[in-house]
């Protein structure tokens, strides 16, 4: 007898098994025949892009962290991005070369550009 993917014939919702490996309540990879759900480490739920965190599940709020958290497929969706910068001497300002996006101040970058010395923070468009 081949087992049925249908874990509840009175549930249409309740359908295939997945793998949880975070124990999220959400799975991954290709539906398992027959119901595991219900079973540690299994759930009727798919669609965890990250079975490794259960932060990371399709329920789960955006976070502006440079992950998809909701397994949209969009990292930081909802979030204004803004240029950083490199700050190696930790003066406020960073090199203008190549600015990468983040959500905010990130720790070694700056939100301001202009710095043509990174190497000693006496040394940047504040001082006179």
């Amino acid at each position: 007898m081949v087992a049925s993917a249908d874990c509840d014939d009175h549930d249409a919702s309740v359908g295939s098994s997945y793998r949880d490996q975070d124990q999220d309540g959400y799975g991954s990879g290709d539906p398992l025949a027959g119901c595991a759900a219900g079973s540690a480490g299994y759930s009727n739920s798919g669609g965890d892009c990250d079975d490794e965190d259960p932060s990371i599940h399709p329920d789960a709020g955006e976070v502006c962290n440079g992950r998809d958290d909701d397994c949209d497929g969009d990292i930081d969706d909802g979030f204004a991005l803004v240029a950083v910068y490199l700050d190696e001497d930790g003066d406020g300002y960073g090199v203008s070369d190549g600015p990468a996006e983040a959500c905010g101040a990130v720790a070694g970058y700056a939100l301001l550009d202009g710095d043509c010395d990174d190497t000693d923070p006496g040394v940047n468009p504040a001082q006179k």
